[in-house]
């Protein structure tokens, strides 16, 4: 006669699944893309992927935990995205502050992407920017956005090309205005927090400067942006870890409100259009702690199977 289990069936499958969870968690700390997930770079995600078919399976979906101080939230999977033709007109956001970014001029608006490869299969905006000379391309604006001192992450990637200088957000009033703040693929002022005279090229800012080309080359980043009222508040995060950065042609301190619209894909009026993708875009009015900053970091490497150099 088999001897009975004394274990009934729901409470073996959660013991399974935790068996299985302490395995992968004495793997290196972030060796995979995804928790349990064998994916691993410049590979795609597979509908027989066991890891991810078992996070399906266990109803585990990374979640952003960070929302003290969360203004303003872009992902395209989130709520309302307005479609036409595939392209976004319309997209809501989550954070507190509410309202929607859109792009009026059918030419300019970035198209949707259901399941983008390269961010880990998760919906995208797509931002059709010439690689070769960022000349033309898509932008999506949410309008009347007021910073001061803040915490901007996004996830994206910026296709190989010719063109260099490519910009994944920028808030600012005018093509050459003089304020406003951006995030650069390139190493001529990587990230820049500026408060300068609007209409002529800022010398009122802090900058930093990561390598030459840092984002352009169609792998998709983690990224982090802080700044909290001085140049050295002034940080940058890449997968989690802040690189060595270049020689810093401006270290002014400068801390004024400025409320302007918020570009994502470029500039307005000008080129310097993105070549990629982006998955989400995240502002928070103030500086995250080190624990919070981790946090999120964490959610966008589990959400968009990407490496980061820190344990989760």
């Amino acid at each position: 006669m088999r001897a009975r289990s004394i274990i009934s069936s729901p409470s073996r499958l959660a013991l399974g699944a935790l068996l299985l969870m302490a395995t992968m968690q004495s793997l290196p700390a972030c060796s995979l893309y995804h928790p349990l997930s064998s994916i691993f770079p410049g590979e795609e995600l597979e509908e027989d992927n066991p890891g991810l078919l078992l996070l399906a399976l266990l109803g585990i979906t990374p979640t952003l935990s960070v929302t003290e101080d969360l203004q303003l939230r872009l992902r395209p999977d989130l709520e309302s995205v307005g479609l036409a033709d595939g392209r976004i007109a319309t997209l809501a956001n989550t954070g507190a502050l509410g309202g929607i970014a859109l792009q009026t001029t059918t030419a300019l608006r970035p198209a949707y992407s259901a399941s983008e490869p390269g961010l880990g299969g998760r919906p995208a905006m797509l931002f059709e920017g010439d690689p070769n000379t960022a000349a033309t391309g898509n932008l999506l604006s949410y309008p009347g956005l007021g910073i001061q001192r803040m915490t901007f992450a996004t996830v994206f990637y910026s296709s190989p090309g010719a063109a260099t200088t490519r910009l994944v957000y920028e808030h600012d009033t005018s093509v050459l205005a003089g304020d406003g703040m951006y995030l650069n693929t390139h190493d001529n002022d990587s990230v820049a927090f500026r408060r300068g005279a609007p209409g002529a090229l800022a010398t009122t800012q802090t900058s930093r400067d990561v390598s030459a080309n840092w984002a352009n080359d169609g792998v998709a980043r983690v990224v982090v942006h802080v700044y909290d009222g001085s140049h050295a508040s002034h940080r940058l995060f890449l997968n989690g870890a802040e690189p060595t950065y270049g020689v810093t042609t401006f270290t002014i301190d400068v801390d004024a409100l400025l409320t302007a619209d918020l570009y994502l894909g470029g500039r307005v009026g000008d080129s310097l259009y993105l070549s990629g993708a982006i998955g989400e875009v995240l502002f928070y009015n103030r500086a995250l702690r080190a624990a919070e900053r981790e946090a999120v970091e964490c959610y966008f490497s589990q959400y968009y199977s990407i490496a980061i150099a820190h344990g989760c």
